[in-house]
């Protein structure tokens, strides 16, 4: 029901949320209103796009109850939401977010309260720097474009996305950027000119130049492993978190860290220290990137099942749930290695087989299949019979833990396990 009164809004409510608009003044303003009326149990959240967390918590009656959520654009369709801890909060907390978060049909990603979060880490600066290649002359708005759609598989590229969503929101959010991260996080003087002039990117009344479009995809490239690389090490985010608000959150066909593994470490690297030498110490480059590029690495570990001990039980977690925990070869294989290791641990009695969120598996990931030759498709069904046979010869009880879908071989995966518990509806 809907109310002006604040008391009785917030009468017994185990969860509040604010969602007033984007200014630390009037933010402040109505937690501090709010702080007397919520019972030391509620948890209350501050729906944000860039206000740092812990700030707002201050002077919060009950600092380790209060966090952030993130919902991204438009939030009634848009799946993905940021889950921020500030450094109060307490972590039982998040986990209660996240819980909500898959209630209400959300993919959270848990991330730090620092600048940008994850997703607008890299996202509000790949806006920014269209705006740049345009200022520079290194391609027309076409050509910058088509490149965006094409390099991330988005429906739309940088400046229409900006006409779409409000030049006004990214001039801003850089501006915040470039506050947190210094001068090259700067926004764009073109940028800045477009904010001012109140009209759209006319990006249509140019051509495509494609000739120009390597060193548009290799600045766009440079820049965001450089970003992504960056804030995993700084521990904003994991890998798999940063990807998945991507994918999920941008509606990009890959996240950062797939792309940085289909063109190879040492290719990623060399892009993201071409980007960075006008810059220097102002982007700083991961160490971990160098150390992997060094190690000759191809492709950047994703960890999609999580191994969690409680106990004499080890619950083996499938992690991909944007993408319903569909069975991908990295999965499976971690899957086995899992149990594998499980085996020779003298302190486990039995495993708990289950989804991370309340999905188990949705089959193959039809996805990966279909890039596949006949040879690695033959391969990619040794893997998961390699996976499920490890699950029925685990040497204490294996229980299966259904809810939501378990379909083809997510199902076969279940049926490996002693037991299946599964819930109804």
């Amino acid at each position: 029901s809907f109310t002006t009164d604040l008391r009785a809004a917030v009468d017994g409510a185990a969860l509040v949320i604010e969602a007033v608009f984007e200014d630390r003044g009037v933010k402040a303003k109505l937690l501090g209103e709010l702080g007397p009326l919520v019972t030391a149990q509620a948890i209350v959240a501050t729906n944000t796009s860039s206000l740092s967390v812990t700030e707002l918590s201050r002077g919060f009656p009950h600092p380790e109850r209060f966090a952030g959520l993130h919902f991204f654009f438009p939030a009634a369709i848009n799946k993905l939401l940021e889950v921020i801890g500030g450094e109060s909060t307490d972590p039982g907390v998040l986990d209660a977010l996240e819980q909500f978060a898959y209630l209400t049909r959300k993919v959270p990603i848990r991330v730090a309260d620092r600048a940008g979060f994850a997703v607008n880490r890299y996202f509000v600066p790949y806006l920014n720097e269209a705006a740049r290649l345009a200022e520079e002359g290194v391609a027309s708005l076409a050509t910058i474009e088509e490149v965006g759609r094409e390099l991330f598989g988005a429906t739309l590229g940088p400046f229409e996305l900006m006409n779409v969503t409000g030049i006004p929101i990214a001039a801003h959010s850089q501006e915040s950027l470039h506050a947190a991260f210094g001068a090259a996080y700067a926004p764009s003087r073109r940028l800045e000119e477009q904010f001012r002039s109140g009209t759209p990117w006319a990006w249509k009344e140019t051509a495509v130049e494609p000739q120009r479009k390597t060193a548009v995809r290799e600045r766009f490239l440079g820049l965001t492993i450089g970003i992504a690389t960056r804030l995993v090490e700084e521990g904003v985010a994991t890998p798999e978190a940063t990807d998945r608000g991507a994918t999920v959150g941008l509606r990009r066909a890959w996240g950062p860290f797939a792309q940085l593994s289909s063109i190879g470490i040492p290719e990623g690297l060399r892009l993201v220290e071409q980007y960075a030498t006008p810059w220097g110490d102002a982007f700083p480059i991961s160490a971990e990137l160098r150390r992997r590029a060094a190690a000759g690495d191809a492709r950047w570990p994703m960890r999609y099942v999580r191994v969690e001990h409680r106990g004499p039980v080890a619950w083996v977690l499938l992690d991909r749930p944007e993408v319903l925990n569909s069975l991908n070869s990295d999965l499976l294989e971690q899957i086995e290695r899992a149990f594998h290791g499980l085996e020779s641990d003298p302190e486990i009695r039995a495993v708990v087989l289950a989804g991370s969120s309340p999905v188990f598996a949705a089959g193959a990931d039809i996805a990966e299949m279909e890039r596949k030759s006949l040879a690695e498709g033959v391969e990619f069904g040794y893997i998961g019979q390699r996976a499920a046979r490890r699950v029925e010869a685990f040497p204490g009880p294996v229980i299966a833990l259904v809810e939501g879908y378990a379909l083809g071989g997510g199902l076969e995966l279940a049926l490996a396990a002693d037991f299946i518990v599964a819930a109804q509806g």
